[in-house]
């Protein structure tokens, strides 16, 4: 499993959208595949810097650093890896992508089931996005992850559609 490498093309960076990540610098198996598949689009050319966005608000638990030590064991350089620690949301992370760290164009990688609601995201944002499917097996969780999915898609086209700051 996994995107093929070869039909990825190339942009100025890859977007890490965090989530669940342990104690101990572990993570779930859907961050390993996104971390995988970042790394993988980095050493081939694809991608020159790699941006980690998640969720960092309380003391224990910080995707983004976790993110980042596995990064780095993967031998992607400090220099190259840029952190947003208030990516709360796949609209949030997007946003900032944009809007504070100035990329306009990404490759995000995520699930595959993640992906159209991203890339719709990052397209209303101004960022010339391209997807990246960083499904590498078959998530025991994937029923879940569709519901909330769903869910997740009508709260982000309300969001845009009628509370984004571009509308105030």
């Amino acid at each position: 499993m996994g995107e093929d490498i070869d039909k990825a093309g190339k942009a100025e960076v890859a977007i890490i959208l965090g989530a669940s990540v342990y104690p101990g610098k572990r993570v779930s198996s859907v961050v390993n595949d996104r971390i995988e598949s970042a790394v993988r689009l980095y050493e081939a050319g694809k991608v020159k810097k790699i941006l980690v966005s998640g969720d960092h608000r309380e003391r224990y638990y910080d995707e983004v650093n976790t993110i980042k030590y596995w990064l780095l064991k993967s031998h992607v350089p400090l220099s190259d890896i840029y952190m947003d620690h208030s990516g709360f949301s796949t609209g949030e992370s997007i946003y900032r992508a944009r809007v504070l760290f100035g990329f306009d164009n990404a490759i995000v990688v995520t699930q595959a089931f993640h992906l159209p609601r991203a890339l719709y995201l990052a397209r209303y944002w101004g960022i010339s996005a391209r997807g990246f499917s960083a499904d590498r097996r078959i998530y025991k969780s994937a029923r879940w992850f569709m519901a909330r999915e769903y869910l997740a898609r009508v709260k982000d086209f309300y969001y845009v559609h009628f509370y984004s700051p571009r509308h105030s």
